[in-house]
């Protein structure tokens, strides 16, 4: 198989664009974030919470975010992007938490089509007043680059400048 081709057959380019997550494996995933959330928030505050997802466990926390509406500590998707046929619905979404911090980040030898839907997904956040960090890493593959790992810690941790 094609390394563009994924498990499910289906390339890449039409993947992004076209997919929308099975509705039960999805609304399960996002139930057991959800429950996982409560669960810290019974120890921390959830002020103190951050989510860490790469590829699609990237789009998995920003979907999380963005129906949940909890003031996170902050959201970091590498090579992750909000999916959808449409990002021009905003029904999903909860009122943002202008205290949450998110770092989006995708690396090079990817799609056109992911490089418009990464930016797309950049725009929208900040619209609906998410503090957004989005950064391109022209030359890495589709692995997590050290100074990700670094950014992401700063956010964590107190760090970020928001353009």
């Amino acid at each position: 198989m094609h390394r563009s081709t994924p498990r499910s057959g289906i390339p890449k380019k039409h993947l992004i664009l076209h997919w929308k997550p099975s509705i039960p494996t999805w609304s399960s995933a996002l139930a057991a974030l959800e429950q996982l959330c409560l669960r810290l928030a019974d120890h921390i505050s959830i002020e103190e919470v951050s989510l860490f997802g790469f590829a699609d466990g990237g789009c998995l926390v920003l979907e999380y975010m963005v129906r949940c509406g909890y003031p996170l500590n902050a959201v970091l998707a590498l090579s992750g992007v909000l999916l959808g046929s449409s990002l021009e619905s905003s029904d999903r979404f909860s009122t943002a938490s202008t205290r949450t911090k998110v770092l989006l980040t995708i690396g090079g030898g990817i799609s056109a089509a992911l490089r418009v839907r990464f930016r797309q997904t950049e725009q929208l956040l900040k619209q609906f007043g998410y503090k957004v960090i989005a950064l391109s890493y022209e030359r890495r593959p589709d692995t997590i680059a050290p100074d990700e790992l670094a950014m992401a810690r700063n956010i964590i941790y107190g760090t970020f400048a928001a353009e």
